[in-house]
């Protein structure tokens, strides 16, 4: 059948019309009705095409988005209203904006519903109880909600929403939802009581941003390669198995924290678009509050996703670390099959002056965080986890493609469970339809007060420039103040899982000497004030075979070999000693530059351009620390006698008043004060 016209509501007064010419060359008259009444509408402005004509109409009154419209022509041809672009209208974040509780709420003899979905005509939600019985339940509209209270014992029900929007019916899930099946069909109903119970804390933490020692790492590498079974290799449950080397050597978590880490920093451990079979990342989103479920040893049971997390969590705070976790907000996986854009069509994503949508992250879609309910999906998010989950800090992905303020507003929310709650991520400045001024790049920084950044001027002039030359080494050492107001904004690293690794790096630019400048790089990440950050594996050398870009790679790429860490136990041992250093001494964690210009002199006459000599003084101790590039002697002389309590590759004290320096590495001298 030959298409006729369409309509859609763009503002809460104004409706375009696309008028097909294969149906009329124009309309004389367009009349608006719902079930009460008929009005004409009157035209305001035409645009035309080769193969349609595009009109825009005014009426009198504003609409009510969970009603029915039609429009007809003179001719007598119906269409329904559909909605547009007033989703996107700023006029909509202001009125039909909701601030209460949104997803379920499960008591014994009653479970709450609520839905936001305003554009929606009818919502219905349907359940299914664990023996098979299946019931559909109406919710009732309210202020641009959907309701409904359903007596009884609802545990392990699963349900799901049946909307009519745009005249048509559509099935979603709960974007509120906290557990589900494997195939993301329907989400379940649960009791938190009967949820695994922690019994460890967080452990304690002073909530200084520079008392961090971040250790990022994906729950599938870190026992993918190891000797477990194969039906729990890569998931909650294997790490909590203790696997060991060959050697007998500790591997995954018990060996972490033996390093002295504080934050143990997981790739994405919600539900991500993956079946478990190929290799995944987990930067594609598909439910934001739930368990991944191919992590646990069985996806389709709600309580096993959630309980084996929960243990994992408690055995990471037994160890006496915290656990970060990566968040993905700027865009989802899908942006037909998103919940929210059921619900709301057009409102989660941006969109750019020519109505399409924008693709700043390079997924298909952008997150419109800025919008009133995308923006309280988020922070109910973080805070979700902080309180059932007990994390203790977020790492935002692609962060400068999320406003300012809901950075700001997670922030402030997140106090109330734990103010150690640390917030960090990628502040890069990627072109996107969000104004400068409100982007959380690092160039805005100042504006994010306890939020700190990915500095990836310390990756690159390490990573590039170091085995030539130690220019602008100085000021990645002193924290960066020319990028950032403070220490504690400056997240040091070398490398991570994107791109390629620092051994596969160095194979390539710098093939003399790789091992030496390895253990540099990570000897400055660990010793510079700021945040440091070390990527699982990059105290043993860890290789990914040369790949750029390994989310789509194999376990046989990404998988940590523990055996590779028996084989230099003394540079892990180096990492650990330099932990140790870190925490006893608080002149490598200064959190504000003017304590630190108080505090560590560059001596510019014992420096070159391959040695840069620095002096530490606090009250009742001094240090003398040394950055060296190359391997020409270098003579360190004293009248008195001083110990030197790292030589380069391990703690020491070794006290003498002439030392000789000979390979690339630090070195640290204490001083009679």
């Amino acid at each position: 059948m030959t298409k006729k016209f369409d309509c859609y509501l763009d503002t809460f007064q104004i409706i375009t019309i696309i008028l097909h010419k294969s149906y009329r060359k124009s309309l004389m008259k367009l009349f608006l009705s719902d079930v009460d009444l008929q009005t004409e509408l009157k035209i305001q402005e035409i645009y035309e095409s080769d193969d349609y004509i595009k009109y825009a109409a005014i009426t009198v009154d504003s609409l009510a988005l969970n009603q029915d419209y039609y429009l007809t022509d003179d001719l007598g041809t119906k269409a329904y209203l559909q909605i547009g672009a007033v989703t996107r209208n700023p006029l909509f974040d202001q009125l039909i904006s909701y601030n209460g509780p949104l997803g379920i709420s499960y008591h014994n003899q009653k479970t709450d519903f609520r839905l936001y979905s305003p554009v929606s005509k009818k919502v219905e939600i349907e359940l299914l109880s664990p023996e098979g019985n299946f019931a559909v339940y109406p919710l009732k509209h309210f202020f641009g909600c959907y309701q409904v209270t359903i007596n009884g014992n609802l545990d392990k029900y699963r349900y799901r929403y049946r909307i009519n929007i745009n005249n048509q019916e559509v099935l979603t899930l709960d974007p509120y939802a906290v557990a589900s099946d494997a195939k993301r069909d329907y989400n379940y109903i649960i009791d938190w009581q009967k949820s695994y119970q922690f019994k460890y804390p967080r452990p304690e933490f002073s909530g200084k941003a520079t008392d961090m020692v971040i250790y990022e790492a994906s729950i599938r590498d870190l026992t993918s390669k190891t000797n477990l079974p194969k039906e729990v290799k890569g998931s909650f449950k294997g790490l909590l198995q203790a696997p060991k080397t060959t050697s007998g050597q500790d591997t995954a978590l018990e060996y972490i924290s033996s390093l002295g880490i504080t934050h143990l920093q997981l790739l994405p451990i919600f539900d991500f678009n993956s079946d478990g079979t190929d290799y995944n990342w987990g930067y594609n989103p598909e439910q934001y509050n739930i368990p991944y479920g191919f992590y646990s040893s069985n996806p389709n049971c709600p309580y096993t996703r959630i309980n084996e997390l929960k243990q994992f969590i408690d055995r990471v705070h037994q160890l006496g670390m915290r656990v970060s976790m990566d968040v993905v907000f700027n865009h989802v996986y899908d942006l037909e099959s998103f919940s929210m854009q059921k619900l709301v069509p057009g409102y989660s994503y941006r969109y750019d002056k020519t109505n399409l949508r924008t693709n700043s992250s390079g997924c298909g879609n952008d997150l419109a965080t800025e919008r009133k309910m995308i923006r309280k999906l988020i922070v109910d998010s973080i805070c979700f986890w902080s309180e059932k989950y007990a994390i203790s800090a977020f790492r935002l992905d692609l962060m400068g493609l999320i406003d300012i303020e809901t950075l700001n507003e997670i922030k402030r929310a997140v106090n109330k469970y734990d103010c150690g709650i640390m917030l960090y991520g990628e502040g890069w400045n990627i072109e996107s339809t969000l104004p400068i001024t409100e982007r959380s790049t690092i160039e805005n920084q100042e504006k994010l007060p306890g939020i700190a950044h990915f500095n990836d001027r310390f990756r690159d002039l390490i990573t590039i420039n170091l085995a030539n030359t130690l220019k602008g080494v100085k000021e990645l050492f002193l924290g960066s103040p020319s990028l950032f107001s403070s220490p504690a904004k400056s997240i040091n690293y070398v490398e991570c899982h994107d791109n390629k690794t620092l051994f596969d790096y160095l194979s390539v630019n710098n093939k003399e000497n790789i091992y030496d400048f390895h253990r540099l790089s990570t000897q400055l990440v660990l010793l510079a004030q700021g945040i440091p950050f070390i990527h699982a594996g990059q105290e043993f050398y860890r290789t990914k075979q040369g790949s750029d870009n390994s989310y789509q790679e194999s376990d046989e790429i990404n998988g940590i070999d523990w055996e590779e860490k028996d084989k230099y136990l003394e540079y892990s041992q180096m990492v650990k000693d330099l932990i140790t250093i870190r925490k006893k001494y608080p002149l490598f964690r200064i959190s504000k530059f003017s304590a630190i210009m108080e505090r560590i002199s560059f001596i510019d006459k014992l420096s070159d351009s391959n040695h840069l000599v620095f002096d530490l003084k606090a009250k009742t101790y001094q240090f003398r620390l040394i950055i060296k590039n190359n391997y020409h002697n270098y003579m360190l002389k004293y009248l008195q006698p001083v110990y030197n309590i790292f030589d380069g590759k391990r703690k020491v004290r070794i006290k003498g008043t002439n030392f000789n320096l000979t390979f690339p590495a630090i070195y640290i001298y204490q001083l009679e004060v």
